[in-house]
């Protein structure tokens, strides 16, 4: 915090450098939209205000707080859901919300269609020539133009949930099928249970149902029920989790990071397919 802001704590408000901070970011971003008027491009000129994870709730109360299950670092919606606000004038309609699955990297090819190239993602698997050089690349993000601006829904239905190196979860449209506890949060060990979870997320947003007593929840005892009832949905997610192994073959990552291992991923990858798989099988088959 500069020292203004600082000095905006005291007693009597009871502040925090969470509540000083967004007076700070609130300030700031005023200077920027102003600037954008100044230059006379406030109407021509996307704007997006979000973030990068969920919640740091570890650190509260300068991290902040959430209704969502855990926070940063881990794989359930507390640590991936974020609030995005999105300002484009004559396109974006104002006051309007939209609720379908929509991730970061979903904005790289979106922002190229609203700058007039809608086919990059197509047009880099089978290899571009952009200036002086060929690409030939995977992109995980869709073109989501008739999302923002109200024409159609999300093209995402799919996201996957990484916790550090390990693929903890996955969701494809409502249902989230998800293969680690993190009780300890992001720091702690991650431990994997026989069976996985799944979750209907409009149902249960905040993740409170599950097996009983198991991670950080408490669960349900008629879970085990509806558990059976939708089990024939693994099948679903073995096909995705196919699929984007698929790229990593195909596209091999142009580098490494430290502590990614291509082998490790493909590895992990089959393992939750064939978690999946038994689930979908049912109990005693």
């Amino acid at each position: 915090l500069s020292d203004k802001y600082e000095k905006m704590r005291n007693s009597e408000n009871g502040w925090s450098e969470e509540e000083a901070g967004m007076a700070q970011l609130d300030d700031d971003i005023g200077l920027v939209m102003q600037k954008l008027k100044d230059l006379g491009v406030d109407d021509n000129t996307i704007v997006v205000f979000t973030t990068d994870n969920g919640t740091e709730v570890f650190t509260w109360p300068d991290g902040g707080t959430t209704p969502f299950a855990q926070s940063k670092g881990t794989v359930l919606e507390g640590g991936f859901r974020v609030p995005c606000i999105l300002r484009w004038p004559g396109h974006v309609p104002a006051d309007s919300v939209q609720n379908g699955i929509f991730s970061g990297l979903d904005w790289f090819p979106t922002f190229l269609a609203a700058a007039g190239n809608p086919d990059v993602t197509n047009q880099l698997l089978k290899g571009v020539k952009l200036g002086d050089r060929t690409y030939k690349n995977h992109l995980d993000g869709y073109n989501q133009m008739d999302a923002i601006t109200g024409k159609g829904p999300s093209n995402r239905h799919e996201i996957f949930y990484l916790g550090e190196s390990t693929v903890g979860a996955v969701r494809i449209d409502d249902y989230k099928y998800r293969f680690i506890d993190q009780p300890q949060g992001w720091l702690g060990e991650k431990t994997k249970p026989d069976v996985p979870y799944l979750i209907n997320l409009r149902l249960d947003p905040f993740e409170r149902q599950g097996w009983p007593n198991a991670g950080t929840k408490e669960g349900a005892q008629q879970y085990f029920d509806w558990f059976k009832f939708q089990f024939w949905r693994f099948v679903f997610v073995q096909q995705v989790m196919g699929k984007e192994l698929q790229t990593f073959l195909d596209y091999p990552p142009m580098q490494r990071g430290a502590s990614f291992n291509l082998d490790a991923v493909k590895a992990e990858m089959a393992k939750k397919m064939e978690q999946a798989e038994a689930a979908s099988k049912g109990t005693g088959q």
